[in-house]
């Protein structure tokens, strides 16, 4: 898939809202400007993305060879 976006295309869009592009370029080079209102989208409140894994908690490193601290 290929695809040119512009740069110099200036969306400004209003508190609220988000300007979406579509573009299937199977069928044609034809984009489809979308508005999106932001209270019409209703996302998860935790995502769990597909063969992730779970974070594992750091193993604290401890310095056992320093003996001494000196401030000056």
């Amino acid at each position: 898939m290929y695809f040119v976006v512009n740069t110099k295309a200036l969306l400004q869009s209003l508190k609220g809202e988000t300007h979406l592009i579509e573009t299937d370029t199977s069928r044609s080079h034809t984009t489809i400007p979308r508005t999106i209102q932001w209270h019409e989208i209703n996302l998860l409140d935790r995502w769990k993305l597909e063969g992730a894994t779970d974070p594992m908690a750091p193993t604290p490193i401890r310095n056992t060879s320093l003996s001494e601290i000196s401030q000056h």
